[in-house]
């Protein structure tokens, strides 16, 4: 068959999707199961076709005499169960020896990849180093830096380091003071190591910290996981450094880290030297063009992003030509050409290992991204297939590197930078030959990257730019000049000072231009649209239409007129977009009542009907949490505007998230407490509301929700009993809004942050009355006050609430909050606790056939 790759490079990655999925919803015994089933069932459908015998199994009689069906009464032993899924396996798969040949060898190939790739990532999954062995204990650590990096303005740095034992690990180091002189750090990095012993090696400079990689290090440090996902659908960290090979990391001081040699071993030196060149380049490069054209080219030669200003990185990211400031295939396809025009023979062994090397040395430069280690190994591809005299395939050779990578580490699957540059390639191989056969074939050809990575960024990013579609062209064409000119100046940076400044000013120039035409492009983000993720279901079915739509296959369907094998693949792909989808439902989707992780701050969403609505959106004055945490995670669960906001308190870890929202005009209303009338001004300008959208609410009034939900606020009651609201602090915290949430047959109480004071206050209020108030202060789930504080969440408050949940929303960096005595008060008294640092977002619904209430989730530490 041709392209016999294709097929294994299908069944690698939907094995590892799948088994990532399992391994996420099921237990490992539930897993291992599965992999028997399949194993099973492909070994008998193989007797099968040895000895020709067709297995009846999945006829009713069939099965009976068998004894399998007794499978389906619900009481068989788990053997028949598994007998009985085996045997569905084996007949399901026997029945593909019984195709041509034609169709059967890929499925077959399929079935392999699909099994060895789930089993690849169920022992990656489950495989341990030693670090992770002492997850939670502090351990010595020693190995080689690999790359060494400056955060928040040189206030932190972090170290990729390779332990002796071969794991990597993630080192964030602070407190960057050197116990001794530059001098002294300088003879350490030489090789002097008399006070090795007594001073830290962390450099208080840029020029030195580069000169770490490779070199060897010890530290003794408590060892963790990376935080994991936080809220559903959004960023995981943990599973982004697995795609890096990363599984633990690690947190010290300055002090702590000790230098025990310099770079001895070959790889440790290739690295030190290529980390020192770039450091000096990087240094000449900023004292002789501007810094912002320094550092946009630093991008586009390394993929180092840290120096590009936030305002400039926000507008190539919004208008679709970041890629550019990441190490691409345009990247290494300019080198590559730029080599193989100097050295002209290119058929020659000694060339083709110059061209080699040139390629690894580039892919060590740019940190070897999963972009340009792609590019640099589709290139090997093509040059091995040159020496064997053997057409080149883009699409085959993709998939090869991506069966590769996935051998290596089947977590790559899941890195961003992996998914945009295969996809991107493939689409080109796929559409971009499909559009030679059309008119206007090169215009059609560059829109096959666009029509295969649009939907796949709006997905991750959830941003959509028609700017994308005109200024990508000449972007990339400034890019395919600029490059080169930066290429150069880098190569001749030690050897010829007037050459370097010709080139790096011709590379500023190109920078500035391209800038300027993002600028014009950009219209102030008028032409940039936030978009929800399009689910799981819609995505294959988009990419299984589109690009399979445009295979060699489809092709020759179409010219054959072959109806009912297009509508049969039509809706083969669309079962499988709908099965996917709901396989890979996290189970949020029918939650009701959301307790958001902002951090330590506040937010519980709530779904009604067809509407949005929130309480309360974190904040910090150092983190904006509306952008970064709220946005996201509203965008990927489908919400683009939020009906109503409740505001209890204008303290910045309830509010300055939802103003955030508010300015970005995801917030239709913002509801506060009436006494805020007085600041009304502040608010509008903090939020960029109009007055007709602010609502002023008080004790006593009862808000309908879209659907069956409610929200009645209990207290305060008008400012003229709250004196001194607005010059104290603490009387604000006193006087937040309280209010009763009811929603999907589950009430909660939000309580902002009162204190013990108010809440006896509230509980002489309410359990004094009689009729339709008396029992308001009873619901299903307490959100406990001031995040759990100890001055809160007294007993007779508990007592009169009578929950059955008590949620905690509080962050890593918690302050102390919760206080352990009110969690052991809330556990002796058969109140289920959630809490935000250690279980992420948690979803409550309730189960209609037992009447219980539901939790989800989003992780357990």
């Amino acid at each position: 068959m041709r392209r016999p790759v294709v097929p294994i490079c299908g069944g690698f990655v939907s094995g590892a999707a799948i088994a990532y999925f399992l391994i996420a919803k099921y237990d490992n015994e539930v897993v291992k199961c599965i992999y028997a089933v399949l194993i099973t069932g492909i070994a008998s459908a193989g007797a099968a076709g040895a000895l020709k015998l067709r297995i009846a199994l999945c006829r009713r009689k069939g099965a009976r005499k068998c004894g399998f069906w007794k499978e389906f009464d619900g009481h068989a032993p788990v053997w028949r169960k598994f007998c009985f899924n085996a045997g569905i396996s084996a007949r399901i798969q026997s029945a593909m020896l019984y195709l041509k040949t034609t169709a059967r060898v890929p499925i077959i190939l399929f079935a392999a990849a699909f099994i060895l790739s789930a089993a690849l990532m169920h022992a990656e999954n489950g495989r341990q180093g030693s670090l992770e062995k002492n997850v939670g204990s502090v351990c010595d650590i020693r190995g080689v830096v690999l790359r060494a990096e400056e955060k928040e303005m040189g206030e932190r740095y972090k170290l990729l380091v390779r332990t002796d034992e071969g794991e990597k690990t993630l080192v964030t180091v602070s407190g960057g003071q050197f116990a001794g002189d530059s001098e002294n750090c300088e003879d350490k990095l030489q090789g002097n190591k008399h006070n090795a012993e007594d001073a830290s090696i962390l450099p208080e400079t840029r020029p030195l910290l580069r000169e770490l990689v490779g070199c060897r290090i010890s530290l003794r440090a408590y060892v963790e996981f990376p935080q994991g996902r936080r809220n559903p659908k959004c960023f995981d960290y943990r599973l982004y450094l697995k795609s890096r090979g990363v599984k633990t990391v690690v947190s010290a001081k300055a002090a702590q880290i000790k230098l025990e040699e310099t770079p001895k071993t070959l790889g440790a030196k290739y690295l030190h030297k290529i980390s020192e060149f770039k450091g000096g380049f990087s240094e000449k490069l900023m004292q002789n063009i501007d810094k912002k054209s320094a550092a946009l080219l630093l991008g586009m030669l390394f993929g180092e992003k840290e120096l590009i200003e936030d305002d400039t990185y926000t507008i190539y990211r919004q208008n679709g030509t970041a890629h550019v400031l990441a190490v691409s295939g345009l990247h290494v396809g300019a080198l590559y050409a730029c080599v193989s025009k100097l050295v002209r023979k290119r058929g020659s062994i000694a060339v083709n290992a110059l061209m080699a090397a040139v390629l690894l040395t580039y892919a060590a430069l740019a940190g070897f991204s999963p972009s340009v280690t792609r590019a640099a190994a589709m290139i090997f591809i093509h040059i091995i297939a040159d020496m064997l005299h053997r057409r080149y395939d883009m699409l085959s050779a993709a998939c090869l590197c991506i069966i590769i990578n996935m051998v290596k580490n089947p977590f790559v699957l899941f890195d961003t930078g992996f998914q945009l540059s295969y996809t991107a390639v493939i689409a080109i191989a796929i559409l971009g030959s499909a559009a030679k056969l059309m008119p206007y074939g090169g215009a059609l050809s560059f829109l096959s990257v666009q029509l295969g990575t649009v939907p796949l960024t709006a997905y991750i990013f959830n941003y959509f730019s028609l700017g994308s579609f005109i200024v990508n062209i000449p972007v990339i064409l400034i890019a395919g000049v600029t490059v080169p000119c930066g290429m150069l100046a880098f190569a001749v940076h030690n050897i010829s000072n007037t050459l370097f400044v010709l080139a790096a000013q011709m590379a500023s120039i190109l920078c500035d231009f391209m800038t300027y035409i993002n600028e014009l492009a950009y219209m102030d983000g008028h032409l940039t649209f936030d978009t929800v993720s399009p689910g799981i279901a819609l995505m294959i079915i988009y990419y299984g239409i589109v690009l399979g739509g445009f295979s060699e296959m489809a092709l020759v369907w179409y010219a054959r007129r072959s109806t009912r094998k297009i509508a049969a693949a039509t809706v083969l792909i669309v079962l499988i977009g709908f099965a996917a989808g709901a396989f890979a439902d996290d189970g949020f989707s029918k939650t009701g009542i959301v307790f958001v992780d902002v951090g330590q701050g506040d937010c519980l969403h709530i779904k009604s009907g067809s509407r949005h609505y929130l309480i309360d959106g974190g904040g910090s004055l150092s983190y904006d949490v509306g952008e970064n945490t709220l946005k996201p995670y509203l965008l990927k669960n489908g919400v683009r505007k939020v009906e109503a906001a409740f505001v209890s308190h204008l303290h910045t870890d309830h509010y300055r998230g939802i103003a955030s929202l508010c300015r970005r005009g995801m917030v239709r209303y913002l509801c506060t407490y009436e006494g805020n009338r007085s600041r009304e001004k502040e608010i509008l300008a903090e939020t960029g509301l109009m007055p007709e959208r602010i609502i002023y609410i008080k004790a006593g009034d009862r808000i309908s929700l879209a659907g069956d939900g409610s929200v009645t606020v209990l207290s305060p009651a008008s400012r003229e009993d709250v004196t001194g609201y607005q010059e104290n602090n603490d009387d604000e915290n006193k006087n937040s809004l309280i209010m009763r949430v009811e929603c999907g047959g589950i009430s909660v109480l939000m309580n902002g942050d009162i204190s013990a004071e108010a809440e006896m206050e509230l509980v002489r209020k309410f359990t004094s009355k009689d009729g339709a108030s008396a029992g308001l202060l009873e619901c299903d789930i307490l959100k406990a006050a001031h995040h759990g504080s100890k001055y809160s969440s007294c007993d007779e408050f508990v007592e009169a609430v009578q929950p059955e949940i008590m949620m905690f929303q509080v962050g890593s960096n918690n302050y102390g909050h919760p206080d352990k005595s009110l969690i052991e008060k809330c556990l002796k008294k058969g109140i289920m606790v959630y809490r935000n640092d250690t279980d992420g977002a948690v979803g409550f619904y309730r189960e209609r056939r037992t009447n219980s209430i539901k939790a989800l989730a989003v992780r357990k530490d």
